[in-house]
């Protein structure tokens, strides 16, 4: 898809794919949306910035594998799905991801 294909679809430029880094988040507002842009093994994931255990940012959580581990709390979050590895917390909200070239865009 073209950059105005996916601006057509609600999608919106967030950043450069390398300014992601590899074990951690890239913290980016999008469409008034504070959100962690995370590389995974499929590409890029994108959840809410704030952990919904405690209303905290996960900005400086470590991504791994397909999870990002929440600083505070070490909750684990799957990037695919947003669920978490503790049952009684609810999950992130995820956001679709499309990679053009070097450029990352969210739809949010």
């Amino acid at each position: 898809m073209t950059p105005e294909e996916l601006k057509e679809q609600g999608f919106h430029e967030a950043c450069k794919l390398s300014q992601i880094p590899q074990i951690m988040p890239f913290k980016a507002t999008i469409n008034g949306r504070s959100l962690l842009l995370c590389r995974t093994a499929e590409g890029v994931s994108a959840v809410d910035e704030m952990c919904p255990h405690k209303m905290q940012s996960m900005a400086f959580g470590v991504v791994h594998e397909d999870s990002i581990i929440c600083p505070h709390h070490q909750y684990k979050f799957d990037l695919q799905t947003g669920k978490s590895s503790m049952r009684r917390c609810p999950p992130v909200n995820v956001y679709d991801t499309y990679l053009v070239e070097d450029t990352v865009y969210v739809k949010a």
